[in-house]
């Protein structure tokens, strides 16, 4: 039984209170609620699965009399993704468990299961901010098209899904092709805005509009750092703008295009992302290989902990993560320090 024990005596003083023991009790949940809008879960029952998806079928053309039917052929795209195992073990000596006056350290070991819970919020985050940790991903997938999540151009060198920019708002840079920055809620407004006119303005691989209105003017869900709340919470949640000495109605609820907010410290820095979540096309996938397992080793099942007077407890699952076709997701990518 490998690993480090927990460092439990302090918990055999006497006379312990026990008002304390939830102090680093973890606290976070998942946001199922969110996840689910940026990431689809599909099952799996191999190590590798396959995808398939087909381009646009062609669009019907207008036929000269006499002239013959004209034929045009359409292509698909394949794709592998690998699962991996993911998981962690606690140990104790079973004697410390014992003389454990507070009879909470199995109960707080157990808190790793909720980092299970976590991991589908964590790898998410990692992929759209091309971050490293080889905790987790140890690298990060690119779409079906070979270009990373958000990328200006396709394969090809040409607009990816049809319109300048592809799927980001801004090139980064500390030129005029940067986005607005997130200083204000004026900013943060107009770049909003221009997240929507991009999106309507995607096209399917056959150059026709790829979404109907109802989705590029339904739901959306903005992730922001947690850094801008007061910004992001001005551009979409105050009912009146402060503009000179007059307080017109905010542009955004009037039209009926607030998001949903995602504030979080998971970002940092000045970038933010729209997730188009009206759509049933998701722009993340995780396949599920083996669901949550959850193994314990005490005296009374294992010759190990009999042996060496260790227990543990162990949480641990199978899982793959993978980019889909990303049109329903944008990056507003802001110059540093803007």
């Amino acid at each position: 039984m490998a690993g480090s024990l927990v460092a439990s005596g302090a918990s055999f003083s006497a006379g312990l209170r026990s008002e304390a023991l939830n102090s680093y009790r973890r606290q976070y949940d998942a946001r199922q609620e969110f996840v689910g809008k940026i990431l689809k879960e599909v099952p799996s029952d191999k190590r590798i699965e396959k995808y398939f998806f087909w381009n646009s079928a062609p669009h019907a053309v207008r036929l000269p009399r006499g002239e013959a039917y004209r034929h045009k052929a359409f292509g698909g795209i394949q794709f592998s993704v690998e699962n991996f195992e993911f998981g962690r073990a606690i140990d104790w000596r079973r004697i410390d468990r014992e003389d454990d006056l507070t009879s909470s350290l199995v109960e707080r070991a157990r808190d790793l299961g909720d980092s299970i819970g976590l991991l589908n919020e964590r790898i998410a985050f990692q992929i759209i901010t091309a971050g490293s940790d080889n905790d987790l991903l140890a690298s990060i997938p690119n779409a079906p098209d070979g270009r990373a999540i958000y990328h200006a151009n396709d394969v090809a060198s040409g607009n990816r899904f049809g319109v300048s920019g592809g799927n980001m708002e801004g090139d980064g840079s500390t030129t005029a092709g940067a986005a607005g920055g997130t200083a204000t809620s004026a900013a943060i407004t107009t770049d909003y805005y221009d997240v929507r006119s991009r999106f309507t303005r995607m096209q399917d691989t056959e150059g026709q509009p790829l979404f109907n209105p109802s989705v590029t003017d339904g739901e959306a869900l903005v992730i922001y750092p947690a850094a801008k709340i007061q910004a992001f919470q001005e551009a979409f949640i105050r009912e009146r703008v402060v503009e000179g000495s007059s307080t017109p109605t905010n542009v955004v609820q009037e039209a009926g295009l607030a998001p949903t907010l995602w504030t979080t410290q998971r970002l940092t820095g000045n970038d933010w992302f729209v997730f188009l979540t009206g759509s049933e096309h998701r722009s993340l996938g995780v396949q599920n290989r083996e669901g949550i397992r959850t193994v314990t080793a005490t005296w009374e099942n294992s010759d190990l902990s009999r042996e060496t007077g260790q227990e543990s407890i162990r949480f641990e699952c199978r899982r793959g993560f993978f980019v889909f076709v990303p049109y329903t997701t944008c990056q507003v990518n802001n110059a540093p320090g803007t």
